[in-house]
């Protein structure tokens, strides 16, 4: 008798085939009669294995499948499998001629099975499907994979002594895992089901990668700028990092010179688009798709690159979270300088203003915030060893505070600190303002306090407040789209409220904006069929990573994007029809007022040069020495009306009124509200 299998490793319960062929001393085909008997290695504790059937008629080529039970429910055992001629029994003991054998080292039951008493046998067990455990949905008939709950990674960690289950979940990073197709078909079509395989457990992960929450990029690839995908790229993109600083160098500078104020309209829609892409991660695969453009927008709205591409070859997910401070780095090192100048420079400090240093905190603040907690978002995972650690969320091979992680997660600690004192500081200087004597105080204040009602001078703090919750939230509890809508409902609650907002339209709008992103998350919560009917296999030889993988686009899908988008498409709607009812942006109407006020006030100050530079007021024209003066009192009046203090101060031979406010309002009335 000869013996193809020579080692075998299952688990209880499990099938597998043992080729035997048996011929006689002259080579021909011959029957036989075996029995098969586990006889454990020594110190394996005795029999505790029995094949199934233990006796078989075998003939000449022939190949068979054997079943293994184990008599215990998690121990190993180690032996080796005689075949015999013949029968033996307690009851008659006889001699056997062993014909061959094979090794065989039973192991515990895979990943998601448990070990249950088998009927047939008594005392005897078996692996059967752990179904009674959450995530996991049903096991297939090879015995190795297992469906588990959509956007869900799994992985299989050694049985306790208590006999615990032996497989983990936890959420999977968005687009790191990959669903399976073709495993069940109805009358809807074919439904996408993520699943894990025991004997290859990278199998759960997208194209290119591999490891712990599917973090690691596997075959040389690399992570691209915005969502991480790993791609094959090279160095050409390289350039775009510096293009990227020197274009929020300019920015930054022309929003500080420029100091103009933010409308306050647009404050509802630059919530929701910084905050719904983040929102919608764990949406259908087939909506990331279609709905990624809307990233693209919040992203170039904080500053950041306005497309995902990959920027040089070996970036790795640390090197990218880095890259997302560029915007902050650039900023500091362009306002800063040029705040402290103007401080220095300006002979009248009380009137600086803090619009564009408010404007460029509140577009970028999202972007900062995410970043940071996603530096110090450390689930405690369990490795195939039994080993518990903090893992990087967004890179599961990276342990937390170790390495190149450490200088990076302190840094976001420090961000985070800085972000909750800036939130502090935007609620207690608004309220304390009348005790400051210092006029910088009074300005900065004021800044703050530009958007809103007498009665909710202190409301910018609940704009950086809802945005740092919101995304705590998001990222300390994923897919639990039911919290993210009680927050949500809590912020519409206070916003409906309290109407913060100086104009009445501004307030409906932000109610309607949040009542829109409450109902685009309601309806996410779908059954769970419909949610997966969404990705489909490219072609045999078409096969891709990303973008190249062909995917069909759900129902739901559908139905969701027009909800998504919606505020985008009104913001713009509001934007176009300023432009063509007013004839320019606001940010240029400002321009043209300040090169209005500043020929203005030089036409009028020239009264006050010295006497040596002036004409005789004999030669003088009356005419146009009435115009002036009456063009100053005007002026001056008009100060009076807008203001609620005034001042009246006298240069030379010319009268000026001026007004000290805490803000001058003349160039920050929105015409459009």
């Amino acid at each position: 008798m000869s013996v193809t299998t020579r080692e075998v490793s299952p688990w209880p319960g499990q099938n597998f085939p043992v080729s035997l062929t048996v011929r006689d001393q002259f080579d021909l085909p011959t029957s036989v009669t075996a029995q098969f008997l586990f006889n454990a290695n020594e110190g394996g504790g005795g029999e505790r294995v029995v094949l199934q059937p233990e006796l078989t008629a075998i003939t000449s080529r022939a190949e068979f499948t054997q079943n293994f039970s184990s008599v215990t429910s998690s121990q190993d055992a180690s032996g080796t499998v005689l075949i015999s001629n013949g029968l033996q029994s307690k009851a008659f003991q006889t001699q056997l001629l062993v014909l061959n054998s094979f090794s065989l080292d039973l192991v515990p039951c895979p990943g998601g099975y448990t070990p249950m008493s088998i009927e047939t046998r008594e005392g005897l067990w078996g692996c059967v499907c752990d179904t009674g455990l959450e995530n996991l949905v049903l096991c297939s008939s090879d015995q190795d994979t297992i469906f588990i709950t959509s956007g869900m990674w799994a992985t299989y960690v050694p049985p306790a002594v208590d006999g615990s289950h032996n497989i983990e979940f936890y959420p999977c990073p968005p687009d790191y895992c990959s669903c399976v197709n073709d495993v069940i078909t109805d009358v809807s079509g074919t439904v996408c089901m993520y699943a894990y395989t025991n004997s290859n457990p990278d199998l759960q992960c997208s194209c290119n990668r591999r490891g712990v929450l599917c973090g690691e990029c596997a075959n040389s690839s690399s992570v691209t700028a915005l969502f991480n995908r790993c791609s094959d790229c090279s160095n050409h993109s390289f350039l775009l990092i510096p293009a990227l600083i020197i274009v929020d160098v300019v920015v930054s500078v022309f929003i500080a010179v420029l100091n103009a104020p933010l409308p306050e309209w647009t404050y509802p829609f630059l919530f929701y688009i910084q905050m719904a892409p983040y929102a919608v991660q764990y949406f259908p695969l087939s909506f990331s798709t279609v709905g990624k453009y809307l990233y693209f927008v919040g992203s170039a709205s904080s500053f950041y690159f306005v497309y995902d591409f990959c920027l040089y070859n070996g970036m790795t997910s640390l090197g990218g979270s880095a890259l997302r401070y560029l915007p902050l780095l650039t900023g500091a090192a362009t306002l800063l300088p040029l705040l402290g100048l103007k401080l220095c420079m300006s002979k009248r400090r009380s009137t600086i203003k803090y619009h564009g240093l408010w404007m460029i905190v509140l577009l970028s603040f999202s972007h900062v915030v995410y970043t940071s907690m996603s530096l110090l978002n450390c689930p405690s995972i369990t490795d195939s060893n039994g080993h518990t650690s903090p893992r990087w969320f967004v890179n599961g091979e990276v342990e937390c505070f170790s390495g190149s992680h450490l200088y990076l997660g302190v840094a976001a600690g420090i961000i985070l600190l800085l972000a909750f004192l800036l939130t502090v500081t935007t609620t207690v200087l608004p309220l304390t303002q009348a005790r400051h004597k210092r006029q910088w105080v009074t300005k900065l204040s004021s800044t703050l306090s530009f958007s809103y009602r007498d009665k909710c001078e202190w409301w910018a703090s609940v704009e950086l407040s809802r945005r740092i919750f919101l995304i705590f939230v998001l990222l300390t509890f994923p897919r639990n789209t039911t919290l993210v809508i009680l927050v949500l409902a809590g912020i519409l609650a206070l916003f409906g409220h309290a109407h913060p907002y100086k104009h009445r339209l501004t307030n409906i709008s932000e109610v309607a904006v949040l009542t829109n992103f409450i109902i685009l998350l309601a309806l996410r919560q779908t059954p769970y069929v419909i949610d997966e009917y969404f990705q489909f296999p490219s072609e045999e030889g078409e096969g891709g990573c990303g973008d190249n993988v062909p995917r069909g686009v759900a129902t739901i899908s559908w139905i969701l994007l027009p909800l998504y988008y919606l505020p985008v498409l009104v913001f713009a709607v509001l934007i176009i029809a300023r432009i063509v009812l007013y004839g320019a942006p606001p940010l240029w109407a400002r321009v043209k007022k300040i090169k209005i006020r500043r020929r203005e006030e030089g036409g009028f100050h020239d009264n006050s040069l010295s006497m040596s530079h002036r004409r005789p007021a004999s030669s003088m024209p009356t005419t146009h020495t009435s115009l002036r003066i009456a063009r100053g009192v005007t002026h001056g009046i008009a100060s009076v009306i807008r203001s609620n203090k005034k001042k009246k101060s006298w240069r030379n031979n010319g009268l000026e009124l001026r007004a000290t406010t805490a803000d001058d309002h003349e160039d920050l009335i929105d015409p459009f509200l």
